[in-house]
């Protein structure tokens, strides 16, 4: 049987197109691929900068805790042998359950609205309250 020479430039011109194509979108396929890997190296990245920060917040927060007691109780606002003063010196030891966490953020607040002090000693009140506040809805210390 005798082949046309028109039919197998026709069918060789197909195959050509036929390869053209498939390998051009195999090349597009691969600069997805580069993107997206390179997508994934910088959320990588990115999540170890996230790790990072929140670790230097949890310092920032730990420490801010253990002093702004001592902040409160050589302060003016609160008076010395207070309630508020017993439980500040049980918070730093860590002696308080729940419902003394809870009468805490009570009298801090009520000290934040009927204090005129315009010191610092109002913010340093009203970041303990913004510390105890999550240990009381989770109970932990």
């Amino acid at each position: 049987m005798e082949v046309d020479p028109m039919s197998a430039i026709s069918i060789v011109v197909v195959v050509l197109g036929l390869m053209v194509e498939h390998f051009h979108y195999r090349a597009q396929l691969q600069e997805r691929v580069v993107t997206l890997e390179t997508q994934i190296k910088d959320c990588v990245g990115l999540d170890n900068d996230v790790r990072e920060l929140t670790t230097k917040i949890n310092l920032f927060w730990c420490a801010l805790e253990n002093y702004l007691p001592d902040i409160l109780m050589g302060g003016n606002p609160i008076e010395k042998g207070s309630e508020i003063t017993t439980l500040l010196e049980k918070y730093k030891y860590e002696e308080l359950s729940t419902s003394e966490k809870k009468t805490l953020i009570k009298l801090l607040e009520e000290e934040v609205k009927t204090s005129d002090d315009t010191s610092g000693d109002k913010l340093a009140i009203l970041l303990l309250v913004a510390t105890l506040k999550p240990k009381v809805v989770e109970n932990v210390y």
